[in-house]
């Protein structure tokens, strides 16, 4: 699972664009942090975002949590 922080750095997009396309209802995070409230995507849904932009998403370094 990676952050939202990490979603928008791979597709592209601020923190700020992904968390106003979750207000408007265009995106949907997998799932939440119980303890810290965080969103929490998966690698399908980074691609997602990213071909909703029209780019690739950039490959992640780090292990997918």
């Amino acid at each position: 699972m990676y952050t939202i922080r990490e979603a928008a750095l791979a597709a592209g997009r601020s923190v700020g664009t992904l968390r106003r396309w979750e207000r408007e209802g265009i995106i949907r995070p997998t799932r939440r942090d119980l303890r810290t409230r965080a969103r929490l995507y998966t690698a399908d849904e980074i691609h997602a975002i990213a071909k909703l932009v029209g780019r690739e998403a950039v490959s992640h370094t780090e292990p997918e949590r």
